[in-house]
């Protein structure tokens, strides 16, 4: 009896990558918001929904734990991690210190081809924003920040850097939902573009810096005021 289109693509993925492809499932579903922090993840559901033995589960949730998108707690299972607003403010704030190094780093290194591709990048964002693609905007605007860290060369920093935005994924869909908040994001990235046409590190670095203290102050304060978003 001949097979469906999904059975044969279910069987695919599990002679294949069964493993990566419930990784990446479950990772974007946490980062754009349909899986909440504190969220459990039961393997009974996942391996239904999947279509998948638990074997796959289990390696992928163990692969999300380690990158700190999911806390497994002995005899209870998974759950999505839930930050408090300490732990928010201070992320944000180690980032704003790295992530202006980056951009001090990348000045020095960065081409007039590197600069054309930060540059449609950012018109990416525009575009997102205009229409409120809130996906198409957080995915682009990881390719806007995490630019400056691979530009720099350095992989040590690109590692901690990484880690430390995987943390706060999840909290920045949410805050991009605030009525206004795509103008002020997307003015603090042009000021970091004109600066680093200018060639002036010690200018994009404090304009990175003010960013992503901008971006601190306006999720802490709504945080603040709507603590269930945690």
């Amino acid at each position: 009896m001949p097979k469906n289109s999904e059975i044969m693509r279910s069987e695919k993925r599990t002679k294949g990558n069964t493993r990566e492809y419930i990784y990446n499932k479950i990772r974007e579903d946490i980062i754009y918001g349909r899986l909440r922090p504190g969220e459990r993840l039961l393997e009974s559901e996942l391996t239904r929904n999947y279509q998948v033995s638990r074997t796959p589960v289990r390696e992928a949730i163990r692969q999300l734990q380690s990158e700190g998108f999911v806390n497994v707690i002995s005899n209870r299972g998974a759950t999505v991690t839930k930050l408090s607003i300490q732990e928010v403010d201070e992320i944000y704030g180690i980032r704003a210190i790295l992530e202006a190094y980056a951009v001090r780093l990348a000045v020095e290194k960065i081409t007039k081809n590197d600069l054309n591709n930060l540059l449609k990048i950012q018109k990416k964002l525009e575009e997102n924003a205009s229409i409120k693609d809130y996906e198409g905007y957080i995915e682009n605007n990881i390719k806007f920040h995490f630019f400056f860290p691979e530009i720099s060369g350095n992989k040590n920093l690109l590692r901690t850097i990484q880690d430390l935005r995987r943390c706060v994924y999840r909290y920045q869909y949410i805050t991009l939902t605030i009525p206004g908040s795509f103008d002020p994001w997307l003015k603090g990235h042009r000021k970091i573009i004109d600066a680093l046409i200018k060639k002036d590190a010690e200018l994009a670095a404090k304009n990175m810096e003010n960013h992503l203290e901008d971006i601190r102050r306006v999720s802490i304060d709504f945080f603040k005021k709507f603590p269930q978003g945690l």
